[in-house]
């Protein structure tokens, strides 16, 4: 699997750097690690700088959806910071925030990202 997934349990913080090219599937898995392991209030920051495939309009739309499942399961998820550099991933990131009905930041600039993530205010 091409991610690094790293938990802070005293910053609550959950840091994935994820590289090449990603299935659905390993996104999902992703997610549902955070919902399994208790920490689904966590923040997330989500580095896709080193991704080289891009999720389709459908593909997003299902990880909304799932996103919204487990919600209603685990309740609010924690605020998720998308870093990327690249114009298609950022813009199907963008597709996600506004479909998810979750606190989610896209973001180019990894100080952005960790002060929007700290401050908690909208991107």
């Amino acid at each position: 699997m091409p991610l690094s997934y790293q938990r802070d349990d005293v910053r609550k913080r959950i840091t994935v750097i994820t590289t090449g090219a990603l299935t659905p599937g390993e996104i999902v898995a992703m997610v549902d690690r955070q919902a399994n392991e208790g920490t689904w209030s966590y923040a997330m920051l989500y580095d896709a700088c080193r991704v080289t495939s891009v999720a389709t309009a459908d593909e997003v739309r299902a990880l909304a959806h799932h996103v919204q499942a487990l919600e209603r399961t685990h309740g609010p998820r924690g605020p998720v910071a998308v870093l990327t550099n690249e114009d298609a991933i950022y813009g199907m990131a963008r597709m996600y925030s506004t479909s998810s009905q979750q606190r989610v930041g896209v973001f180019r600039d990894a100080a952005d990202a960790e002060r929007w993530l700290a401050t908690g205010l909208d991107p």
